[in-house]
């Protein structure tokens, strides 16, 4: 049974997991734009249309404030968005990130993880509550 197609945003520094997401999202019907770069992301978010995004995808680094710069920007521009961040076990572990992504509430995934739980992720009831419907 084929789910609906969603609308997402992938923000990845890495050329070969930008690519990995993308084309893997493809495959399974999804659409949406990449952004190599936090700085792009961020310039170019506010222009992009009006268009409700459903899911995000965002690398976040300790090294790279602009990620969970991002990460609020992101929440702030689709509040009902499922946001999605991935990074290291050692990121994880710092505060400023820990309260970014708490308080964003987004879905953590730990690297290295499988494509298969972030293609789960497009399918998972956290959608509907995400647009405040009841999950069953």
């Amino acid at each position: 049974m084929k789910m609906s197609t969603k609308q997402v945003i992938v923000i990845e520094p890495s050329h070969f997991m930008r690519k990995l997401l993308e084309t893997h999202l493809q495959i399974e019907g999804h659409s949406g734009v990449t952004f190599a770069t936090y700085a792009e992301a961020l310039r170019t978010l506010p222009q992009l249309q009006e268009r409700a995004y459903d899911l995000a995808f965002v690398a976040v680094h300790a090294h790279e404030p602009d990620s969970q710069r991002l990460l609020y920007a992101l929440r702030l521009r689709y509040p009902s968005m499922v946001m999605a961040v991935m990074l290291t076990k050692q990121e994880s572990a710092q505060r400023a990130i820990q309260k970014a992504v708490q308080a964003t509430n987004a879905v953590t995934f730990i690297l290295p993880f499988l494509i298969q739980d972030a293609l789960a992720l497009c399918n998972s009831e956290r959608f509907s509550q995400a647009q405040g419907e009841p999950t069953t």
